[in-house]
């Protein structure tokens, strides 16, 4: 991932599921926290800059 988007974050769910099915690419000034992640699903944080925060859940 560092190598195709080396100005760009990413997260994946790849501590909860060897095959990590689940990819998260952003770029700043987007923030992202993960709060919970399992086989099934990322939900986060999306904080932008004087915003408040959004939570999202990818499945």
């Amino acid at each position: 991932m560092s190598k195709i988007c080396n100005t760009w974050n990413y997260v994946s769910n790849h501590s909860s599921d060897e095959d990590g099915r689940i990819v998260l690419i952003w770029k700043d000034p987007l923030r992202l926290q993960v709060v919970k992640q399992s086989r099934q699903s990322m939900t986060c944080t999306l904080t932008l800059p004087n915003k408040e925060p959004v939570y999202f859940t990818s499945v």
